[in-house]
């Protein structure tokens, strides 16, 4: 098992922190979701609505940057 962070920071400038336990094929995952995420935000109409990462609804609307780590 292995720690995934995800820092989130919104257009409104509030930072979003959480972090969840994974296994390798979880983290494989959620590290494509990332990349998804990446892709969307900035755009007016983004693929994605909403993300949830642990116990965090976010818009991606809402995102100005995110980061996730191990």
């Amino acid at each position: 098992m292995k720690k995934v962070k995800l820092v989130c920071t919104l257009k409104s400038g509030a930072v979003i922190k959480e972090s969840l336990k994974v296994d390798e094929r979880a983290m494989m995952a959620i590290f494509q979701m990332k990349t998804a995420l990446e892709n969307s935000v900035g755009y007016k109409e983004p693929k994605l609505q909403n993300i949830t990462f642990g116990h965090t609804t976010i818009s991606v609307a809402e995102i100005a940057a995110i980061k996730m780590y191990t």
